[in-house]
């Protein structure tokens, strides 16, 4: 599917993320991903946006698992949903990717920016569902 979905021109590729609510294997997600990304004749390649459920916590399980900053990350719950709306919840992702460049800990990076630690409090470290 994720190849047709390239020969047909879509740029972008959003595919069911990683977690057992998916119901998608990681090897799966991690296949589907990749093949965003391989040759094909003279198309450019696709961002891989593997999403479901995600927010500032599970950002660092997607870089892990991809093993590139390449993706799209889809985050309707983690905006919309944050305790403190949707600015909170923008705010807090950028948190997270800034924890995850500089190689810092969410839990440790949130001790001095509040809306990572509001996100982490309402939905727990590290989960997925």
């Amino acid at each position: 599917m994720t190849k047709l979905q390239r020969i047909v021109g879509c740029d972008i590729i959003i595919m069911p993320g990683f977690g057992e609510r998916m119901k998608t294997s990681d090897a799966e997600v991690i296949s589907n991903a990749n093949e965003c990304k391989k040759p094909l004749g003279r198309l450019k390649t696709a961002l891989p946006t593997p999403g479901g459920s995600d927010w500032a916590g599970t950002l660092p399980t997607v870089f892990e698992k991809l093993k590139t900053p390449d993706f799209g990350f889809v985050s309707g719950r983690g905006v919309f949903s944050h305790p403190m709306g949707p600015k909170g919840g923008a705010t807090s992702l950028r948190q997270a990717w800034s924890a995850l460049a500089n190689g810092i800990s969410l839990e440790e990076y949130s001790k001095n920016n509040h809306e990572l630690k509001v996100a982490l409090d309402e939905w727990g470290p590290r989960t997925r569902d």
